[in-house]
Order: structure tokens, then C-alpha cells, then sequence
């Protein structure tokens, strides 16, 4: 975990508060004071990242140094403590604890004069921007670490959450390809992606059963199975014939 010392400033550049955070808590403007909300809502509120350490207790103890400063040169903070306290970081909520608050919020709406302050506050904010290293390290970090294995329930669960397994899903997909055809670079590219990849026994089987239902169709439809035409014939014996480098009889 990352952590950060950072200010609220005002519209007019008045700094009224100093805070340690991670992550997005320098931008979380619900959990506050009363006095915090009021000074937000009448002169607005500007993040400004001070600082970042690698631990808490570095960040704790410049969160300090900055109120000390801030009451040396005679600034009004609406901080309740002298900083330096810990909190409540690293605290885990209840299932209970997560459902009441998940109620209380339920529905609420900000207005559009909230929405334009959380806007002026987070323009220009470079916080949250990561640098191609941190990246490379985050990737790095997270390779080879086992997730939480789920249960069969769950898996199910997401199976049938998932829209592309749902029979109406895929028909209403099939009839919007009906009759479309992909462009030459197309199928060139889709034609060297599966090139040289040994189809299974079971895919050879399904295609070999689509193209039986395919020209049982035709009979159905027409009384006879629909075949190529002599000029397709004649390309891909010309295709044929090119790639093995051999030459028609009457050229």
C-alpha cells in the first residue's frame, strides 16, 4: 500500500486541510466533517498531493509537520486533531457494516452543483496516472498470483449473468452477420492466424456436421444440394495450381 500526504485547498487558494491517505481517500469528499462540507460547498475544494511514502508511519509523521506549519503561519484548518493518528487504516468492514451503508446511500443522487465541484477538483489531478515502470511492476507483482478459486455455484452464477451464452443473445447476433462479408484483408488475416494450427477430432467433427446440415438445407429448400459454380472451380484450380507451382495444359 502507497501512501500520501495531501491538502484541501479552496477556489481561492486558502488551504483548510491537511490529511495522510491512499489510494482515492484525498478525493473521497463524503466521509468528512461537518465544518469540512461547508467550507467544500460555499468556497469549493482543490486536491493537491504534498507527498508520497512508501509507509505509514513516514506519512503520519509529515502530516504533523505540515499542521505545525500551517498553525505557525496562523492558517485555520478544520483538521480535529493535531495529525499523526492513524485512523481507521487498514480497518475491514462487516458484511453488516457494508449493508447499512450500502442502504443509507441507496438511490442518492448528487446535484448538479456537487457534480461541478468534484469536477473543478479533479481537473489537472495527476494522482492517479501511473508511469510505464509503475505498470511494468504492478503487471510484474500480479503474475502467477492464484485468484480466489470459486465454487461451482458461482461459476454458474456468472455463466448465466454472461450475455454471450444466452441462446437469444447469439441468435440475435447470427442475424445481424446474415449476409455480411468479410473484406478480402480480412479473411487474409483470420486465413494466416489459423495457419498451421492442427484442428481437434471434435472440431473436424463440427464442421463436418455444419456443412451436412448446410446442404441438407439446400435439398430441403431446393430438391438438390447446392454446389459451387464452375467459375469458383476454376479459381481454385488456378489457386491450386499456383501454389504448387504447377502450369495448366493451356498455358
Amino acid at each position: 500500500m502507497k501512501f500520501y500526504t495531501y491538502t484541501h485547498r479552496t477556489y481561492d487558494n486558502v488551504i483548510f486541510y491537511v490529511g495522510k491517505g491512499s489510494g482515492r481517500r484525498a478525493w473521497n469528499f463524503t466521509h468528512r466533517t461537518k465544518q469540512w462540507k461547508e467550507i467544500a460547498e460555499h468556497q469549493g475544494v482543490n486536491v493537491d498531493v504534498c507527498a508520497y511514502w512508501k509507509n505509514e508511519e513516514d506519512a503520519l509523521s509529515h502530516e504533523r509537520l505540515l499542521i505545525s506549519c500551517m498553525n505557525d503561519l496562523g492558517i485555520r484548518l478544520c483538521n480535529l486533531s493535531e495529525g499523526g493518528t492513524k485512523g481507521p487504516t487498514g480497518y475491514k468492514y462487516t458484511d453488516a457494516q457494508r449493508l447499512a451503508c450500502s442502504l443509507r446511500t441507496l438511490g442518492r443522487k448528487h446535484s448538479e452543483e456537487t457534480r461541478r465541484r468534484i469536477s473543478l477538483g479533479q481537473k489537472g489531478r495527476t494522482g492517479n496516472v501511473w508511469t510505464n515502470e509503475q505498470r511494468i511492476a504492478a503487471s510484474l507483482a500480479r503474475k502467477g498470483r492464484p485468484g480466489r478459486i470459486k465454487s461451482p455455484e458461482e461459476l454458474a452464477k456468472l455463466s448465466a449473468n454472461n450475455g454471450s451464452h444466452r441462446q437469444e443473445v447469439k441468435d440475435k447476433i447470427a442475424k445481424s452477420l446474415l449476409g455480411t462479408k468479410a473484406s478480402l484483408e480480412s479473411r487474409l488475416k483470420r486465413s494466416l492466424a489459423t495457419k498451421g494450427i492442427p484442428k481437434t477430432e471434435e472440431h473436424k467433427a463440427k464442421i463436418r456436421a455444419a456443412r451436412l446440415a448446410y446442404f441438407q438445407k439446400n435439398r430441403d429448400q431446393f430438391g438438390y444440394a447446392q454446389t459451387i459454380s464452375e467459375s469458383h472451380k476454376e479459381a481454385l484450380r488456378q489457386g491450386y495450381n499456383k501454389h504448387f507451382g504447377r502450369q495448366d495444359e493451356d498455358n
